[in-house]
C-alpha cells in the first residue's frame, strides 16, 4: 500500500485538520461513484447471465486502492477542489 507523505499534503493545505476534512469528503465521493459503477456492472452481468445460462462463470477480485489513499493522492495532485464558507456573522441573530 502506497502512502502519501504528510509534507506533500501540507504543501497543498494549510493544516492537517483541513486535509482530513477535504480528503474525507473526497473519499466519500469516490466511494459513492465506485458503488454506482459496481451496481451498474452487476446489472450488466445479470443481463449477460440470462443470455448465457448453462456456461460456467469465472470470478476474480481486483485489488483496488483504498478510497482514502486515492483521495489524499488527488488532494496532493491538486485534483480536488475545495472552498471556504466565510460567514462573518456566526451569532445567528
Amino acid at each position: 500500500m502506497e502512502l502519501v507523505p504528510l509534507e506533500e499534503i501540507l504543501n497543498r493545505v494549510s493544516n492537517v485538520y483541513e486535509a482530513v476534512i477535504i480528503a474525507a469528503r473526497e473519499a466519500r465521493r469516490i466511494n459513492e461513484r465506485r458503488l454506482v459503477e459496481q451496481e451498474h456492472q452487476l446489472d450488466e452481468e445479470e443481463e449477460a447471465e440470462e443470455v448465457q445460462q448453462g456456461e460456467e462463470k469465472e470470478f476474480f477480485i481486483a485489488e483496488e486502492e483504498k478510497v482514502t489513499v486515492q483521495a489524499l493522492k488527488k488532494l496532493v495532485e491538486g485534483k480536488v477542489r475545495y472552498s471556504y464558507n466565510n460567514n462573518k456573522d456566526l451569532s445567528g441573530g
